[in-house]
């Protein structure tokens, strides 16, 4: 059973947005005053209506969001940032503000990119061979 959303802490919830894809966008969109679900799918052709639900419901678990009867009929669902959900999307806005950062050039003018890494089990003899090293 989860916890209350005002038990979760910042990180473990930040960590949970940026770990699956589209939360961030989802977000954004909110953010931007687009409030009706479909037309978040309109806009990102490529998020499936269930990867979109699970966003949602993940967000008001969270209490980033919250949930709104349309005002045009009662089947329409309408969805709003929440203050916990401006100050979440600060802390995205300030991760990226840090890669744009990161890949812009360094001191000796040599340009840097930005690599991703997955998270992998690491083997417990890896381990202490990365210990060694460092």
């Amino acid at each position: 059973m989860m916890p209350p959303s005002y038990l979760v802490g910042t990180a473990a919830v930040t960590e949970n947005l940026l770990k699956r894809k589209w939360s961030a966008i989802i977000l954004r969109h909110l953010a931007d005053g687009i409030t009706d679900p479909s037309e978040i799918n309109k806009r990102e052709p490529d998020l499936s209506p269930k990867a979109m639900n699970e966003r949602l419901r993940n967000m008001l678990r969270f209490s980033l969001i919250t949930r709104y009867p349309g005002s045009s009929s009662a089947k329409i669902v309408e969805y709003r940032l929440t203050a916990r959900g401006h100050k979440m999307l600060k802390v995205l806005n300030f991760i990226d503000q840090l890669d744009q950062e990161a890949s812009q050039q360094d001191h000796n003018g040599e340009e840097r990119t930005l690599v991703t890494i997955r998270r992998t089990k690491i083997s417990p003899d890896a381990k202490k061979r990365i210990l060694i090293k460092d």
